[in-house]
């Protein structure tokens, strides 16, 4: 907890001076903040910061003692820290984190799917990659075998955040910036888990071939992306998402997750194993799917 608060306090130090000298967002500062402190060194463009500054900065970055922070120090360290960028710059609603109490919870059910066997995981959404890396964490503990994670986001800015916390954690995560319902050039995944965006997805002409597209207007970005990210599980993989608590109202979601019937409050998880006749089968076979949704209420009494 102390080594957590010292290093919290540190790095805001650091985000504040760079904010100013640099006359820039909290947000930019953060991910300088975050670049110099992977790197060891202050970056210095155009003369900023200057000198005394600099070398201010540079004994706060080398009081950091970097091998000795566990990977949950450094993730919660960047959750806050972003937290902090979120209120200063009022940054949008689907940019926010996703809470911590989800993301253990998330973590406890995907623990007791795998046994022990390296995984592969995949967050079509993976914004800082809070949850991915949370679920990680957990899974490594778990399994004591190697995790690796996939991350996908059009956000350049949350990439940088995510790559920033992958790399300080030392997790081996491999971020792609593009838009996560274009062709995406991935190996199969043994686990997807994402807090999925909420809205719609408004190029109507890109998703035509998806079967969760609105027959009229533009489609839901949540049905759109569960359908792309499962079609690259591997058959008896799963997928977890976080799920708003209509998602099984609309024609699309019911023509597509038939059989699914539920009766939910708020936001609930909403679990998926991939079933296919053969075990390497290729991502365009038909594949059938069990379907499960957990009250997240229930899991956090």
């Amino acid at each position: 907890m102390k080594k957590r608060k010292r290093f919290l306090k540190s790095w805001m130090i650091l985000v504040n001076c760079l904010k100013k000298a640099l006359d820039t967002s909290y947000l930019d500062a953060f991910i300088e903040s975050g670049d110099n402190l992977i790197e060891g060194k202050v970056q210095v463009e155009d003369g900023r910061p200057a000198p005394q500054l600099e070398q201010q900065l540079q004994t706060l970055y080398d009081s950091v003692d970097k091998p000795s922070l566990s990977k949950e120090v450094v993730r919660q360290a960047v959750q806050l820290v972003m937290l902090k960028a979120i209120r200063e710059d009022e940054i949008q609603a689907n940019h926010q984190l996703t809470p911590d109490t989800i993301g253990m919870v998330m973590g406890y059910l995907v623990v007791r799917l795998f046994k022990q066997q390296p995984l592969t995981i995949l967050d079509p959404a993976v914004g800082t990659a809070n949850l991915l890396t949370t679920v990680m964490n957990q899974l490594a503990d778990a399994v004591h075998q190697p995790i690796a994670g996939i991350g996908i986001d059009n956000d350049d800015s949350l990439l940088s955040v995510a790559d920033i916390s992958t790399t300080l954690q030392g997790n081996s995560v491999t971020l792609q910036h593009q838009d996560a319902l274009g062709e995406l050039l991935l190996p199969a995944v043994d686990l997807v888990v994402s807090d999925l965006p909420i809205g719609y997805y408004p190029l109507d002409d890109k998703v035509t071939s998806f079967k969760t597209h609105a027959q009229s207007g533009h489609s839901y970005v949540h049905h759109l992306l569960m359908e792309q990210a499962m079609q690259y599980v591997k058959p008896g993989g799963f997928g977890v998402f976080l799920v708003p608590s209509q998602l099984f109202a609309t024609p699309e979601s019911k023509a597509y997750w038939h059989g699914c019937r539920t009766q939910l409050i708020y936001k609930d998880f909403w679990l998926c194993q991939r079933i296919c006749s053969r075990r390497n089968s290729p991502k365009n076979q038909s594949c059938s799917y069990n379907v499960m949704v957990v009250k997240l209420s229930k899991l956090i009494k």
